[in-house]
């Protein structure tokens, strides 16, 4: 089994705590860059930027006025954006050889969305990400590419008839999804192929236990 080399793993661990360090602001974000223009003999700051579209890539440009560039708090702002945008340069650059040593990344649109959740706050409101996408990340945690991380994952899916799950949904209190919900999410229900199946009308200690024989762990 071919395992992510050395250097490609440190490189994952660097560019999640470059991604922890960075500090967004929304109002001048990384993607675009500060410059200076005359207006009747005295320099001021303007920021151009670009909208990014749903495609990921760039949108309608715009420019905005900053202040003077006499006014040193101004500047201060200036030369911490060009820091933080180096930053922004070298997390591309990791991310670009970690695709290259096989680890899988989002599209274009995926991506745009989960920037965009980052940043509107829900992960630190403590959100969790499920689904395909979540799955990407296991490749590099697990320090082999993606090809081989899914054959060394175990999926268990937790099987209910939709009568069964509408039932346990309409005995909930004060939960925003209501029973009348749960036939859409049955029409739209993507089943794995490859998942043990496990029922789940029963206790969560009776639902591990099954799940560590079947996988031979008990």
């Amino acid at each position: 089994m071919r395992e992510l080399s050395l250097l490609d793993q440190t490189a994952f661990a660097d560019l999640v705590q470059k991604t922890l360090d960075a500090e967004f602001d929304e109002e001048y974000p990384e993607n675009g860059s500060f410059l200076k223009q005359e207006r009747r003999g005295k320099l001021y700051w303007y920021f151009k930027g670009y909208e990014k579209s749903l495609s990921g890539g760039e949108g309608r440009r715009y420019l905005k006025y900053v202040g003077p560039v006499s006014d040193p708090a101004i500047n201060g702002r200036v030369e911490r954006f060009e820091r933080v945008k180096v930053g922004y340069r070298v997390r591309r650059e990791i991310a670009s050889r970690l695709r290259a040593a096989g680890l899988p990344a989002p599209s274009r649109i995926e991506g745009a969305v989960l920037s965009g959740l980052s940043r509107a706050g829900i992960f630190r409101l403590r959100a969790v990400l499920v689904g395909s996408i979540a799955f990407q990340t296991y490749s590099a945690l697990l320090g082999v590419p993606a090809r081989i991380a899914k054959r060394l994952l175990s999926l268990a899916r937790l099987h209910g008839s939709e009568a069964v799950i509408a039932a346990r949904v309409a005995a909930r209190v004060g939960h925003f999804a209501k029973a009348d919900l749960v036939a859409s999410q049955f029409v739209d229900l993507q089943e794995p192929d490859d998942a043990l199946e496990i029922e789940v009308d029963h206790t969560p200690e009776e639902i591990v236990a099954e799940i560590r024989q079947r996988l031979g762990l008990s």
